[in-house]
C-alpha cells in the first residue's frame, strides 16, 4: 500500500502523533493540523480512531483545544470590553462578539461525537420494558422534572 494518498498527502506514522496532538491542543482543527504536517485528513482520522489509546489521546487533545479557544475568546472579549489590544491591535467590540460566536460554534462542532453516559443507562433500562412500562416511566420522570416558572 502506498504511503501517499490520492490527494498527494501522506498517511500518518507513529512519530506524527505527538506533533499532531500538539497542534490540536493549541487550537487547530484536525484538518488544519493535518495540513501543517502534510497528512491526509481522512486517513489520519481513521488512524486516530483505529486504536483505543490514540483515540483517548485525541479526545484529550480536543478537550485541550476547547480550553485554548475559550481562553483566547476571553482574552479577545476582555480586550474589547476595556478598550485594550490583542497582538498589538485594538479590538473592536462587534468583531469580538463575532469571534466569540464563532468560537462557541466551533467548539461545539469539533467536540468528540459521543453520547452522554446516562443515555446508555436509560437505553438499557428501557430495552427490557414493554411500551406501557416505558410510557409510565416517562410520565414519572416528567412529573419529577422541576417546573420552568
Amino acid at each position: 500500500m502506498s504511503e501517499a494518498t490520492a490527494s498527494g498527502k501522506r498517511r500518518p506514522k507513529p512519530e506524527d502523533l505527538d506533533p499532531l496532538l500538539d497542534h490540536i491542543w493549541n487550537g487547530l482543527s484536525l484538518r488544519s493540523a493535518c495540513g501543517k504536517l502534510g497528512l491526509d485528513t481522512p486517513s489520519t482520522d481513521k488512524w486516530l480512531h483505529a486504536d483505543d489509546e490514540r483515540r483517548q489521546q485525541y479526545a484529550r487533545a480536543c478537550e485541550g483545544r476547547s480550553d485554548y479557544l475559550q481562553e483566547d475568546a476571553l482574552v479577545v472579549n476582555r480586550a474589547a470590553a476595556i478598550g485594550g489590544t490583542v497582538n498589538g491591535k485594538k479590538v473592536d467590540a462587534s468583531g469580538a462578539k463575532g469571534y466569540l460566536e464563532a468560537v462557541k460554534f466551533s467548539i461545539g462542532r469539533m467536540a468528540p461525537k459521543t453520547l452522554p453516559p446516562q443515555h446508555h443507562v436509560l437505553h438499557h433500562e428501557f430495552a427490557s420494558m414493554s411500551d406501557d412500562q416505558v410510557a409510565a416511566a416517562i410520565a414519572q420522570m416528567e412529573a419529577q422534572k422541576p417546573s420552568e416558572d
